[in-house]
């Protein structure tokens, strides 16, 4: 096998913002606090357990709400 480029490690453990719409709780998870799913429009999408209510809480990347 020849690398052509390098990848970077980095990209893998990327934060995103969650909200929980029953106790409106929100906090950012990295890649290994929630999970990649796949969704009927070849998307994708993340779910994570509320830290609060422990509700299972899905996100969808054009979503994400920084700030």
């Amino acid at each position: 096998m020849k690398i052509i480029k390098v990848g970077d490690m980095n990209r893998l453990n990327t934060m995103h913002r969650f909200e929980c719409e029953r106790c409106g709780c929100v906090w950012e998870a990295d890649a290994s606090e929630y999970r990649t799913e796949s969704d009927y429009r070849n998307g994708h999408y993340y779910v994570c357990l509320c830290p609060t209510c422990l509700r299972e809480t899905t996100m969808y990347p054009e979503e994400e709400k920084h700030g």
